[in-house]
């Protein structure tokens, strides 16, 4: 994971693209860094489209003029809306447990990736906001700007095409 660079060149990418955050607000934002990249590929299901989502928000972060009051909510709003923007058909999924909170063999991980790839990113977005980040639904509404009952009905209907999808490829 690329995301993991070394301090040393994101500063030098800063100065290239004429950003100066102060030193706290540079430390916040980079402790940051890999959450913003597991909710990216999660969305994106593509390791590289993953690491172009992280390093522009990291960037637009860095660019702030406002103080950051929470740092990680911040950073998973931009990556959410990142994410949805980007218009490429990723291929993989990272999967630390099952869906069903069970961890899973590489088989059955490969398996899910498969699944989850068929699904539309807003599908994606919704499943990896509860179940990779564990986001409540009051959270969730907050973050994407709708209201508590159509995070309730696009869940569902996530888990919804996640069974249908992967009784299909069961048979």
């Amino acid at each position: 994971m690329k995301v993991q660079v070394h301090k040393k060149m994101w500063e030098a990418i800063l100065a290239r693209n004429q950003i100066r955050p102060s030193r706290a607000v540079f430390m916040d934002i980079w402790e940051h860094r890999v959450f913003a990249f597991r909710i990216a590929k999660a969305i994106v299901l593509d390791e590289d489209a993953a690491e172009d989502v992280t390093q522009s928000v990291l960037l637009k972060a860095m660019r702030t003029r406002e103080p950051i009051r929470d740092v990680k909510a911040f950073l998973r709003l931009l990556v959410v809306r990142e994410s949805l923007n980007l218009r490429r058909r990723p291929h993989s999924w990272p999967l630390s447990e099952g869906l069903e909170g069970r961890a899973l063999d590489f088989d059955g991980r490969l398996q899910v990736a498969k699944v989850l790839s068929e699904l539309p990113p807003q599908l994606r977005a919704i499943l990896a906001l509860s179940y990779e980040d564990g986001l409540s639904y009051r959270e969730m509404a907050d973050l994407l700007e709708i209201p508590e009952g159509t995070v309730a009905s696009r869940l569902n209907a996530a888990k919804e095409a996640f069974r249908q999808a992967w009784g299909e490829n069961d048979e």
